[in-house]
């Protein structure tokens, strides 16, 4: 009797771990995608992956993978092997019913026991939707597995996704006396920057020997002005600044009226009156240093 029990338990133990052998174990699941910033309009590809693993019959679904308010789906993949192969003389099938069925995901497959996949087995494409909300977004898929056994267990990570958007600025308009600012007419978010000031522009008009003058700076990006107030005084015909007026003030002038932008002055030089500041002003300037009270520089 005791040795019919010994048997018994021995033959019991080895139908449970047959019975082990062929189960599947708990599965790591992974969702990846092909791009985590993307803007409206855009198609975001979605791989899930599995690792090497002994598969038996089962079924595959997808479930909340996405807010319908921010994608849409387009098509579904999957990447098991065909439908009609045979491995081993037993039938092996692909995903089946790949599409989108009533808001869910869903994919059936069938494997011989020895028959063991890994890598991506599902691809998902989803578009954003024109009218989504700007923000994160989760993609968050819930796993349902089974087997002929039952259920098995499966887990699979959430990928989060930004709506970005493909701002249209208006133009920058002064915020404050630092600050100018720019509108998104897409997203309504406002940029602000400090001002970008600009090289001194002097007003001539208060240059006047022994008075105040005026610096005005003006920003490259909007109407924003400042300025500074300075000693006027200076030297009438001392252009290159060595407070002394000589012959190297009229060859300065003289090439002021060639290249403007790199001979720069910072007083009137219309030294004989004429209206304009010509060669003329330069040759003026040469008399005057060898008759000054012939040609006077002062006004």
């Amino acid at each position: 009797m005791k040795k019919t029990v010994a048997v018994l338990i021995c033959l019991l133990l080895i139908a449970s771990l047959a019975i082990s052998a062929l189960a599947v174990e708990s599965i790591q699941m992974i969702l990846a995608a092909d791009s985590t910033s993307v803007y409206r309009g855009d198609t975001v590809t979605f791989t899930i992956s599995i690792p090497e693993v002994r598969c038996v019959s089962g079924m595959f679904l997808l479930e909340g993978l996405y807010d319908e308010g921010v994608f849409e789906f387009v098509e579904g993949h999957g990447h098991l092997q065909a439908a009609g192969d045979v491995v081993d003389g037993n039938n092996i099938s692909g995903f089946s019913n790949v599409g989108y069925i009533t808001d869910k995901l869903s994919g059936t497959f069938t494997y011989a026991e020895e028959t063991k996949t890994s890598g991506v087995i599902f691809t998902i494409k989803m578009k954003v939707k024109a009218d989504a909300d700007f923000g994160k977004t989760e993609v968050a898929p819930t796993v349902a597995l089974r087997d002929a056994a039952g259920n098995m267990t499966a887990t699979i990570n959430a990928v989060e996704i930004t709506v970005v958007c493909d701002h249209q600025w208006s133009a920058w308009t002064k915020a404050n006396g630092t600050e100018h600012s720019r509108q998104c007419s897409v997203c309504q978010e406002t940029e602000t920057e400090a001002h970008s000031f600009t090289e001194k522009l002097r007003d001539e008009a208060h240059l006047v020997p022994g008075t105040e003058a005026t610096y005005y700076y003006d920003c490259a990006h909007c109407d924003m002005m400042s300025t500074e107030t300075f000693d006027g005084s200076y030297t009438v015909g001392d252009l290159d600044g060595n407070e002394v007026v000589d012959i190297d003030d009229a060859v300065y002038l003289a090439l002021h009226t060639m290249m403007s932008d790199v001979y720069k002055v910072d007083q009137p030089v219309d030294f004989d009156s004429n209206g304009k500041v010509d060669i003329d002003d330069a040759i003026y300037l040469v008399l005057h240093t060898m008759m000054p009270g012939s040609y006077p520089l002062e006004r």
